[in-house]
């Protein structure tokens, strides 16, 4: 089938413009993931918080999480693994209700466990820092999406 004329144009049309959307999507998502602080060895999550503090908390707050390296790094790793077994599970050939509630049950607890001590270590952070310093950080949390 060969297409001439008008739908010629209105092919070429719709060709040019899919390719400019996708450009667009890819310079968007592109440009958010190369805006993120680089990834390694866990401490991109870390750089983050610890930026998302207001500046005069930053030491203090880094310093913390410092402290608590080892513990933030193994309960990272059991929540990786729980993650791996949750994507074992899905490509799985069959389905097992049971074995998803579990893993994803696994996966919510060490979740949980990972933000129970970031919690910790930003409550110990906020003791130490002014009334100032914690109204700017509480602009911040209200200004997250």
């Amino acid at each position: 089938m060969i297409v001439s004329g008008r739908m010629a144009r209105l092919l070429l049309g719709a060709l040019i413009l899919s390719v400019c959307l996708n450009l667009f999507a890819a310079a968007a998502f592109g440009g958010r993931f190369l805006a993120q602080p680089e990834r390694g060895k866990g401490q991109g999550g870390i750089e983050r918080m610890v930026h998302s503090a207001p500046e005069a908390a930053r030491p203090l707050f880094a310093a913390k999480l410092e402290e608590n390296q080892e513990e933030l790094t193994e309960r990272s790793r059991a929540m990786a693994e729980a993650r791996r077994e949750v994507a074992r599970l899905l490509r799985s050939e069959g389905m097992d209700a049971a074995a998803y509630e579990a893993a994803f049950a696994q996966l919510r607890e060490r979740m949980n466990n990972m933000h129970s001590l970031i919690d910790s270590i930003l409550i110990e952070t906020l003791a130490e820092v002014s009334p100032e310093i914690r109204a700017e950080w509480a602009q911040r949390w209200e200004r997250r999406r």
